[in-house]
């Protein structure tokens, strides 16, 4: 994860420029964290950035951790500032979850089942538990819904039974996943005859 760190040199004008000293504390067990530019050299009344880099081992656990960011004026250690970089395991808040949605067929007639089935994945793998809300759309616009939860595979299916008065021509199918934080949807189309 990779924050932005910006440092003010509130001395007067008529100080010399000042060196600032940027620093971070208790890095636990397998973290490294790194400043891109760890002394930053500020004319009085100005202001920079640099960048401040944390990366976790694979292996850890845990919701967030908050890591200390120090910085010292070089010439006199008692001007210090403090700040925080909070380090969050997991997907950030108002993630997407990837989603595909597909039926079982392209095209139904009244009276057949659609059975629409979703897939929710995050990084790569599969999500389980995910609540998934099914929408079908007629082609006249009345909409029908029903939930179900993923699986293991992060795969759950919807089943919506056709009424032989159903109107033809296109219909949509969407699934809308969600497991707090994240979230996501997906749209797939097909035809009642």
């Amino acid at each position: 994860m990779t924050y932005t760190v910006s440092v003010t040199n509130n001395d007067g004008a008529s100080c010399a420029a000042s060196s600032f000293s940027l620093q971070t504390m208790v890095l636990l067990t397998g973290w490294t964290a790194a400043f891109a530019a760890p002394t930053l050299t500020l004319s009085p009344g100005t202001s920079t950035s640099t960048t401040f880099t944390v990366t976790s081992p694979a292996s850890v656990t845990g919701t967030s951790y908050t890591f200390p960011v120090v910085v010292t004026n070089s010439a006199n250690g008692s001007y210090q500032a403090t700040s925080s970089a909070v380090y969050v395991i997991g997907s950030a808040l108002g993630s997407t979850l990837n989603v595909a949605v597909s039926t079982d067929k392209p095209t139904y007639t009244g009276g057949q089942t659609v059975s629409v089935t979703a897939r929710a994945s995050s990084g790569g793998s599969p999500v389980s538990n995910a609540s998934v809300t099914f929408t079908m759309t007629k082609s006249n616009g009345a909409a029908v819904s029903q939930s179900a939860t993923t699986d293991s595979k992060g795969s759950a299916v919807g089943k919506f039974r056709l009424k032989r008065q159903d109107p033809p021509g296109g219909y949509k199918a969407r699934a809308d996943a969600v497991k707090t934080p994240s979230s996501g949807s997906a749209t797939t189309s097909f035809t009642v005859q």
